[in-house]
């Protein structure tokens, strides 16, 4: 799935969820991160962004989010510009978070 593809359904889970998407806003400060979300971090990286939308219509909470390395800024130039990679993971009937998709 391409980004901008990933892009568009978050936007539209998001509209279709307000007062979700408000909730979970980036911009709320000391926002939780859901443990299920941090066990798809992987070592040496750390979440820059997350959402929290149904993505795939089937009333459980998904998750999108950016990676970057640890310690990372918008632009460091002792490592230049990093990457940031998108990952779209889905809910399972038990609530558990699989990555489904990234770039």
């Amino acid at each position: 799935m391409c980004c901008a593809a990933v892009c568009a359904v978050v936007l539209t889970a998001a509209a279709a969820a307000p007062a979700q998407a408000a909730q979970d806003s980036d911009e709320t400060p000391g926002r939780h991160v859901p443990a299920a979300l941090r066990a798809l971090v992987p070592a040496g990286q750390e979440l820059l962004a997350w959402q929290r939308a149904d993505l795939n219509l089937d009333g459980r909470p998904d998750m999108v989010f950016v990676l970057q390395p640890l310690g990372s800024t918008a632009y460091d130039t002792e490592r230049g510009d990093a990457q940031r990679p998108l990952r779209v993971a889905l809910a399972d009937a038990r609530g558990r978070l699989r990555v489904v998709a990234g770039n």
